[in-house]
């Protein structure tokens, strides 16, 4: 995936650079405890757009873990303050029910506050799919989250510019 995303930034212009998250983030418990973040501000500061995703890590307790891009973020958003956040999925973004139900409906606008009256399943991954995906989510302040289909082409760019397919997340 982190890959197809890099492919995809270069093609279009941005000067995508891809990050190991295991040579930035040292976790305790399956969270991150330690951060070298010089890495990515140093990327940033010359103008590129570090991508960084979900991955084995060091983990002082446990000894490895898998760190999930989701957390990555959330740390990444209060360390770094960005104007925007980005997760990108494999469904339309947030939905009132399994999106495989046919009375599922895509969510397109929702604040913070309201995000906490969703309730999400764990899905067969390790990073428990939406249900951890909302969890990180809501540790993020101050910043519009997006989520949005990244199955489907010219998504990911069409976000960047501000058109917004999915689910957009704002402040209250």
């Amino acid at each position: 995936m982190n890959q197809i995303i890099l492919s995809i930034l270069l093609r279009n212009g941005v000067n995508a650079v891809s990050v190991q998250p295991l040579a930035c983030f040292v976790c305790s418990n399956k969270r991150i405890s330690h951060s070298f973040l010089e890495p990515v501000t140093g990327l940033l500061a010359l103008g590129c757009v570090p991508v960084l995703y979900g991955d084995v890590v060091a983990d002082q307790k446990m000894g490895f873990c898998i760190l999930s891009g989701d957390q990555i973020v959330s740390y990444l958003t209060r360390a770094l303050n960005p104007r925007k956040v980005i997760f990108g999925l494999e469904v339309d973004g947030l939905y009132t029910d399994d999106p495989r139900n046919e009375s599922a409906r895509l969510v397109k606008d929702i604040t913070f506050t309201d995000l906490k009256s969703i309730s999400a399943g764990e899905v067969g991954d390790v990073t428990s799919g939406m249900k951890g995906k909302l969890q990180e989510i809501s540790e993020i302040t101050g910043v519009e989250v997006d989520l949005v289909n990244l199955t489907k082409k010219g998504t990911l760019i069409r976000t960047i510019s501000d058109d917004v397919s999915g689910t957009r997340i704002r402040q209250s």
